[in-house]
């Protein structure tokens, strides 16, 4: 991973959920890499970059506001500067079991994280709340049956009430004390369709209103046209090696 951020800005590796003999531990693992690990993006470690790409994606790291998904904001924010997440499956890195109902509390600190991140604009907030919630869910627990069978599907259900019970806590309470905190440019950025939760992928549409929320918080986050502007060699447009072409068709 080293190595290959030397000429490729964002890198990422490969997690692999550890389980035990319990159900729950299985299904965890299971829900686990559908919702962060089957696909390519900047939400979960291993992870490495290039510090010279905040200067491209709105001047910050992470969003010390949202206490939770800021992975995730930091992944839009990649999106809309066109910096592709690199990825090298052999990397990888093995995270300890989980078990009992400890990764509800997580996905209910997730829906804590998206409550806050709609308030400021950093997500988008659908037009129509609960049916966009109800159709997305649904979609994706199909999906999640499909890909990991439909006792993780079911699992996957408690999570995501869990998911908009924090969601609605955080509307509720403001449990973080976070709203005073809030800038002045802080506001929704409402779309008829939002960004599902599970995935980070933004259509063009998602993109554009995003980039527009960004703007309209004084942050312009302009695609980057040339990525040899990361290279160590910055002095100029650099000629990548047959493997760092391999690794950009991968991203």
């Amino acid at each position: 991973m080293v190595r290959a951020v030397l000429t490729a800005p964002v890198v990422k590796g490969q997690v692999v959920y550890g389980e035990s003999d319990g159900l729950l531990s299985k299904l965890t693992a299971r829900v686990r890499e559908f919702d962060e690990g089957d696909y390519v993006s900047a939400l979960s470690p291993p992870l490495i970059y290039n510090r010279a790409i905040i200067d491209h994606i709105g001047g910050y790291h992470f969003d010390e506001l949202i206490h939770w998904c800021e992975d995730r904001e930091f992944d839009f924010r990649l999106q809309l500067a066109g910096i592709p997440v690199v990825y090298l499956p052999e990397a990888r890195i093995f995270h300890d079991a989980q078990h009992g109902f400890a990764n509800m509390r997580s996905y209910f600190r997730y829906g804590v994280g998206e409550g806050i991140a709609q308030e400021t604009g950093v997500f988008t907030t659908p037009a129509v709340p609960v049916l966009w919630r109800v159709f997305e869910a649904t979609r994706t627990l199909v999906h999640c049956a499909r890909d990991k069978g439909v006792g993780a599907a079911a699992y996957y259900a408690l999570l995501k009430i869990a998911f908009h019970v924090g969601t609605a806590h955080h509307l509720l309470n403001d449990p973080y004390r976070v709203r005073d905190r809030y800038p002045a440019s802080a506001k929704r950025a409402r779309m008829v369709r939002s960004i599902p939760q599970h995935s980070t992928r933004l259509t063009k549409a998602q993109l554009r209103r995003l980039r527009r929320a960004h703007w309209e918080a004084g942050r312009r986050i302009e695609k980057v046209t040339d990525l040899s502007v990361f290279h160590q060699d910055a002095a100029g447009p650099a000629v990548g090696s047959a493997a760092d072409e391999t690794r950009q068709q991968q991203a």
